[in-house]
């Protein structure tokens, strides 16, 4: 049997694929809602998964983002 990696240094590994592999999905979900004039729910999701990861320079890039799209729920957006 070869060494083991620790626990911390898997989860690590885990958690920065996670990550990765979500923010592209989110992506993903944006290009196929395009220019929806009701997506908030939507940009909800993917503003809390910035927002639960602390990550604020790319919440910031993506609020620029949103209110940029003519939407239903533009005001709120641009409030936040």
């Amino acid at each position: 049997m070869g060494p083991r990696i620790s626990t911390s240094v898997e989860h690590s590994r885990l958690a920065a694929w996670s990550l990765c592999h979500f923010n592209r999905l989110f992506e993903r979900g944006a290009d196929a809602v395009g220019m929806d004039f009701m997506p908030h729910v939507f940009w909800d999701k993917f503003i809390a998964f910035y927002e639960e990861d602390q990550d604020f320079p790319k919440l910031a890039k993506l609020m620029e983002r949103i209110i940029k799209i003519p939407q239903h729920q533009y005001a709120r957006f641009y409030q936040q």
